[in-house]
């Protein structure tokens, strides 16, 4: 389970499975590595010492970065710890009308041990200011499911987002379900929908409350993009028609945000015949699910977006991750563009490292702040890594937020009282995640 978590969510976990790879591998080909590392110390003879762990090379890395000089960690918090440990994996948090938040993701610890391997449930922890939890709840079916995202509804409410997999087995079965579940202030289910599939590849990644108290879904299917739409009691009411994401070349999306206007924004990556690589996607639809325009944006290598919003101006600012730089283990890309797709400006921003960006934000005062993960190449462990940038693009400062034996696996990012709250994935070991704020 470990090994197909890692393949479905990213670098973070392949990381912790090519660490044990390795690991067997020097006990049963001892030889080799002491060959190897042998020549590194002759050939690095008038070379520093390698660093010893993950903690220390990001202490060395901190040291030549723009830190925020008086930036600290005011409180975390980990929730989804079962008795048998299990997996509880943090992807959307939203503010609350109290100053409280909402934290959302999907968690297996909370089941039977013949259930934990492959049932997981929406779950969602309601918390107060300093992350206390005050009511935490999970909803699901007798199958497995995966929240996306949350859309917070105009009783107070929210509509929790994702997928439920049609069969028991569940990294043998492509295809997936929408599953969508209402819920009150208080966290009291007031409905729960099932959408079947109608191929393996059908994908939903957020909702846009209507003025009628309905709800608008994009559904990405096999390369083509449609608007759902259901009614407030979860009904289907109508969908647009399909339509090619990008006409040029295959494509893939990673997100799709609600616009302002009406319609809605997407990014991912497709295939630049031009430079033989996939560059990062932007495409906009209107209300009506016709296609406004379609852009790329990269350099000479691959470049691929994980996450769109809408600016104040009616522009967009997506982001992910480049490998066009002078760094080829990957930065953490940005891309500005105006409300046409026109290229504002676009910037790639990392340490030594290896980062790559999952979320952005705009402030009021028209700064952008983005969080991805930092890992560095070769070593166990992974850190936050979040940077702010105003309005030009111009960086101004980037930090990275790690503890000691631990990975961190950051989903997404709100802006709170002048300071940041990240939620995300925290691994505490091979057999035990759980979702952190």
């Amino acid at each position: 389970i470990i090994k197909s978590i890692g393949m479905r969510y990213g670098e973070g976990l392949k990381g912790n499975i090519r660490q044990s790879r390795r690991k067997r591998i020097f006990i049963l080909v001892w030889v080799i590595p002491l060959l190897l590392l042998a020549a590194a110390a002759w050939l690095d003879a008038t070379s520093s010492p390698p660093l010893s762990n993950w903690e220390d090379a990001v202490k060395e890395i901190v040291e030549d970065i723009r830190a925020v000089p008086n930036a600290e960690v005011i409180w975390e918090q980990d929730f989804g710890g079962g008795e048998e440990g299990g997996y509880s994996f943090g992807r959307a948090a939203a503010g609350t009308t109290d100053g409280g938040f909402l934290a959302a993701g999907y968690s297996n610890a909370f089941k039977s041990d013949t259930e934990m391997a492959s049932d997981f449930d929406f779950y969602v922890i309601r918390t107060d200011d300093s992350g206390t939890a005050l009511w935490e709840h999970t909803w699901g079916t007798d199958l497995p499911e995966e929240l996306k995202s949350v859309c917070p509804t105009s009783d107070g409410g929210w509509l929790l987002i994702g997928e439920r997999e049609p069969t028991a087995a569940r990294f043998l079965d492509e295809s997936v379900d929408i599953y969508l579940v209402r819920i009150d202030s208080n966290g009291e289910k007031l409905w729960d929908k099932v959408y079947e599939s109608r191929t393996a590849n059908e994908q939903v990644f957020s909702a846009r409350e209507t003025e009628d108290g309905g709800f608008e879904l994009p559904v990405v299917t096999d390369g083509t993009f449609s608007i759902v739409r259901i009614d407030r009691n979860g009904i289907k009411t109508g969908e647009t028609a399909p339509l090619p994401v990008y006409s040029r070349e295959e494509s893939e999306t990673y997100w799709v945000a609600p616009v302002r206007s009406g319609g809605f924004i997407l990014t991912g990556e497709a295939m630049n015949a031009g430079v033989g690589f996939k560059e990062l996607l932007m495409v906009r639809f209107d209300a009506r699910g016709t296609k406004v325009w379609e852009r790329i944006f990269g350099g000479p290598k691959k470049e691929s977006g994980s996450y769109v919003v809408e600016l104040q101006d009616g522009g967009f600012a997506a982001v992910g991750v480049t490998e066009s730089g002078e760094d080829e283990n990957g930065d953490l890309y940005i891309v500005r563009t105006d409300e046409r797709g026109g290229s504002v400006w676009n910037l790639s921003c990392g340490t030594a490292a290896s980062e790559s960006g999952v979320q952005i934000v705009e402030t009021a005062d028209g700064r952008l702040f983005a969080v991805g993960e930092s890992r560095v190449e070769g070593q166990s462990g992974s850190g936050i890594y979040v940077v702010g940038i105003n309005a030009a693009g111009t960086l101004e400062w980037e930090n990275i937020f790690t503890r000691p034996g631990m990975d961190y696996l950051p989903a997404s990012l709100l802006e709170v009282d002048g300071g940041l709250l990240v939620c995300g994935t925290r691994a505490l070991g091979d057999r035990e995640f759980r979702l952190s704020l």
